[in-house]
């Protein structure tokens, strides 16, 4: 596929080929979508972020060299534009000032670019729109892991989040730069070997014991890999640690959507200790930035899951509404309500329909 997607690409590049150009967008519109909807939580926002990814291609298109692996490049390329597209968004929350991508994004070159394609992207997108859903949902994750390319790519950039995430416990522990490196590579090797088993299972495959089990055998197997970098007390402070990360994630996610009205140390103690009362199952993925197994769970397990998840933000907002500004329980409100939607949004566009 390499080579034929390049020899399309410099087809495109050579004599502005609406055909060429058309069949690149079919080919990698799922993957551009499916990895943009899985950054943002948000669909219409994902396909924004998809025509952008799609008119940077245009643009750079002369400049693609010829061992271009071009489902690797788009999905990086995916991954700048959503964080590109998450700050405007913060941007937007934070001054109340309409966010736009595309006026930022195009100069007077790409407005040319964009004049031209426009139509026939649109025409493509829209043709595509219910073959996209249905093959996300079919495919979604799986059909990316599938390229090599794709599959490292996305390999490297959880390893890097990997090293950050957990550099807290790293650093604690005491560990060298060497341990650091061994531990991250581990918990990524863990992590894929769960992606591998459980994105080509269907919903509603997996009931409550077998999640249990999952997680259990994914408990021993960071055991296994662990305990000789960590040692025995690592592990356990490993486990506790995997526990605070969502509390944490939501309470950072806070901050930076505040500005400069960040929460006081008094505020954060007070809703880290909030959201720590809560059930783990119901916070575990608070600001959806992860995946969450209960919706392998049949359809109405899922329905009356994230009922508990809307019960338990509301409790969290009650009591947050003691001790947060009213502006600052307003962003908070958005988080957890993003956070939810960005849940059903992957769990659409990632696991199997039965």
């Amino acid at each position: 596929m390499m080579s034929d997607d390049m020899d399309l690409v410099r087809e495109y590049a050579a004599s502005d080929s609406e055909r060429a150009f058309a069949t690149l967008v079919e080919r990698h519109i799922g993957l551009v979508h499916s990895a943009a909807l899985r950054q943002v939580g948000d669909v219409h926002l994902a396909q924004e972020i998809t025509q952008t990814v799609f008119i940077i291609l245009a643009r750079k298109a002369k400049a693609l060299g010829p061992g271009t692996i071009l489902s690797a490049w788009l999905y990086r390329t995916t991954r700048y534009a959503a964080a590109d597209a998450l700050k405007r968004q913060r941007r937007h929350q934070q001054r109340e000032h309409e966010a736009y991508m595309q006026s930022t994004l195009l100069d007077e070159q790409t407005d040319a670019a964009w004049t031209q394609l426009a139509p026939r992207l649109d025409e493509t997108m829209a043709r595509t729109a219910m073959e996209t859903e249905a093959a996300a949902r079919a495919a979604g994750y799986p059909k990316m892991q599938s390229d090599p390319a794709t599959k490292q790519a996305i390999q490297q950039s959880r390893l890097t989040a990997f090293r950050s995430i957990y550099g807290p416990l790293f650093k604690g522990l005491k560990l060298t730069p060497e341990q650091t490196e061994k531990a991250a590579q581990a918990i990524g090797e863990v992590v894929q070997t769960q992606i591998d088993k459980w994105f080509v299972l269907p919903q509603g495959s997996l009931s409550q014991a077998e999640i249990a089990q999952a997680g259990a055998e994914r408990d021993t197997e960071w055991e296994r890999q662990l305990q000789p970098i960590l040692g025995e007390a690592g592990c356990f402070r490993l486990c506790e640690f995997e526990k605070e990360l969502p509390v944490h994630a939501a309470i950072d996610l806070l901050n930076a959507q505040l500005g400069a009205s960040q929460l006081s140390d008094e505020q954060n103690a007070r809703l880290l200790q909030v959201l720590k009362a809560e059930p783990y199952d119901l916070i575990r993925n608070v600001t959806g930035e992860s995946w969450d197994p209960a919706f392998w769970r049949p359809q109405d397990y899922v329905d009356k899951h994230l009922q508990n998840i809307a019960e338990s933000n509301q409790r969290i907002l009650e009591q947050a509404g003691s001790f947060l500004t009213p502006e600052q329980s307003t962003v908070f409100s958005t988080v957890l309500s993003n956070g939810i939607n960005a849940r059903v949004a992957q769990a659409a566009a990632f696991i199997r329909k039965p």
